[in-house]
């Protein structure tokens, strides 16, 4: 992906370039645990290049190698979701799909930098087969973004989902859980036995505590009091299907009616 930064006269402070820099990267390292869960290979992100174009610097990120057992299509995920969860949040202010609390808010965070220590703008685009329209981090961005994970409601509830961590960042281990559309709620598990969170992880539960949600009504984030693993969904085999409708084939067995079929 690329991140173009705007600067003033003088240039970005250094510490205004990292930072922000830092930021794109913890999203793009969080976005890919939501889109490929569970104990895989992570990308490491690099700066490929770096060029002026006129007063923007674009920076290029891809991943330094790719890691075993992931292929380029799931690599391309975490930076074309930021693109357009950064497009989404120009319009709507929700948590956009692969994104979680902690994702929300650094894109608030960056919009925050903006008129700050020389950075005047910065916008992102997707550079998988051909290179996306860039997606600005505007002023309208940052404020939905701070009203999308602004709880609106607060109400003991539960929710199901695949427990795993969101976020692997050592000052701060964030967990959640992972809800089929995409999103993931933030957990606080501090109320839980360790043992029982330890159990729990990489599987499916119905997690039940102090749920807050937004104005948009999705869930945000989640104080957890207690944890329920779910059992697995078993497959059902074609040979337990038959018979399953006896009415449909006018209480036919299933061997006379086939051989009715064959006759037509």
């Amino acid at each position: 992906m690329e991140v173009g930064i705007t600067s003033a006269d003088g240039g970005v402070a250094v510490r205004a370039y990292t930072r922000l820099l830092n930021h794109v990267l913890v999203m793009l390292e969080e976005i890919d645990r939501l889109a490929a869960p569970g104990n895989i290979a992570r990308p490491e992100w690099a700066v490929r290049s770096a060029r002026d174009e006129g007063p923007q610097l674009i920076v290029t990120l891809l991943p330094r190698v790719v890691p075993e057992r992931r292929d380029a299509a799931s690599l391309s995920v975490p930076p074309l979701a930021l693109v357009d969860g950064v497009r989404s949040l120009a319009t709507n202010p929700e948590i956009p799909p692969y994104f979680s609390e902690p994702v929300v808010t650094r894109v608030d965070q960056i919009g925050q930098q903006i008129g700050r220590r020389g950075i005047v703008g910065v916008a992102m685009a997707g550079v998988n087969a051909e290179r996306t329209p860039e997606a600005p981090v505007t002023e309208v961005v940052r404020q939905n973004a701070h009203s999308a994970i602004e709880p609106a409601s607060t109400a003991w509830s539960s929710v199901v989902g695949v427990l795993d961590v969101i976020s692997a960042r050592r000052e701060k281990r964030r967990i959640g859980l992972l809800m089929d559309e995409g999103r993931a709620v933030l957990c606080n598990v501090q109320a839980l036995p360790r043992d029982v969170v330890f159990q729990a992880f990489e599987r499916r539960v119905a997690a039940a505590g102090l749920l807050r949600r937004n104005a948009r009504g999705q869930a945000v984030r989640l104080d957890v009091e207690s944890l329920e693993v779910l059992p697995s969904e078993r497959l059902v085999g074609a040979q337990e299907l038959l018979g399953a409708a006896r009415e449909v084939t006018g209480g036919l067995t299933d061997q006379d009616f086939m051989a009715v079929l064959r006759d037509r």
